[in-house]
């Protein structure tokens, strides 16, 4: 697996019917990793953890891309061209001691909300810290050098958004009756 994303060979763990980042796991040890599925059931989703990510600001991101599909048949899907990022609240680390710290991995904005640097501070106001708009994103100093954004990520963004669609296209379409 070194080849796929890193020497660690770390792994996610995410428990089915989850949300909001409650029960994630970072594992670095395929045998804690069985036994933790094992102990759920086998009922989780598993994936390789990119060891090397990308990183805006030092700092673990995902895109939060709109979609709206307004007819399967013919297909008509609608791309919002302004996504945002959404970022860790802690700068990425790749040292092995980090690996549990999941305010490090997860970019889920009901995660940000919450304060956990003192214990009980309870919600925040805002979660715009770990909020940047495009235009930071792909600007001076960016995680994304806006060119490549423009000519490469961006497109390949927008293939992978139309391909999925056409893919489900068959199953999700229907004939209104009369």
């Amino acid at each position: 697996q070194r080849g796929i994303g890193g020497l660690q060979n770390v792994w996610l763990l995410k428990e089915s019917g989850k949300n909001c980042g409650r029960g994630v796991e970072v594992w670095a040890h395929h045998e804690a990793l069985l036994r933790s599925a094992a102990s759920k059931g086998w009922n989780v989703l598993t994936q390789k953890y990119i060891e090397k990510p990308l990183l805006a600001g030092g700092r673990k991101f995902d895109l939060r891309v709109w979609v709206v599909v307004t007819s399967w048949n013919p297909l008509q899907v609608w791309v919002h061209d302004q996504p945002y990022a959404r970022l860790s609240k802690k700068v990425f680390s790749s040292a092995p001691e980090a690996w549990t710290d999941t305010s490090m991995h997860l970019t889920n904005r009901a995660v940000q909300k919450v304060d956990g640097e003192e214990e009980n501070a309870g919600p925040r106001h805002s979660d715009e810290p770990w909020i940047w708009l495009l235009p930071k994103l792909i600007g001076s100093g960016g995680a994304i050098p806006g060119a490549k954004w423009k000519e490469k990520v961006w497109p390949s963004i927008v293939g992978g958004i139309a391909a999925v669609a056409a893919a489900v296209q068959q199953d999700l379409a229907f004939e209104p009756e009369g």
